[in-house]
């Protein structure tokens, strides 16, 4: 009962709308995480340094993907090297790491919480002494 177009020229813009939503949160996440990483200041960080820079690199990528709704064609376009290969291939490996050292980083806190204060855990260089 209504015409194709007028429904279709109404969901491109929405989607694109929704599309640079969740990209943009994505970079704002993955910056936020970066600093998190570099701000810990602890003798042995939770999450490696380099974790952190390669956060910034790929939030970095997907800025390309802003550009997606405007380029029809090229390496900005949705399936640009840019927008589609480059930014995705670094986002999954980056994932994989981030849930790797999560799982790491968990069970690390879980051994300092049974832990009793004032005591070396076994292993470590201060109880070796």
């Amino acid at each position: 009962d209504r015409d194709v177009t007028g429904v279709q020229t109404c969901a491109l813009p929405i989607w694109w709308i929704d599309f640079n939503l969740t990209v943009s949160l994505t970079i704002l996440q993955m910056v936020g995480f970066g600093i998190a990483m570099l701000t810990d200041w602890r003798p042995a960080p939770l999450y490696p340094r380099w974790l952190a820079w390669l956060a910034f690199l790929t939030a970095t990528t997907f800025l390309f993907a802003l550009a997606v709704p405007f380029v029809m064609h090229g390496p900005l376009a949705w399936r640009g090297i840019l927008t589609f290969y480059v930014a995705l291939g670094l986002f999954f490996p980056w994932l994989l790491l981030v849930m790797s050292y999560t799982l790491k980083a968990c069970r690390r806190l879980e051994l300092e919480a049974s832990i009793p204060e004032g005591t070396e855990p076994t292993g470590s260089p201060a109880s070796a002494a």
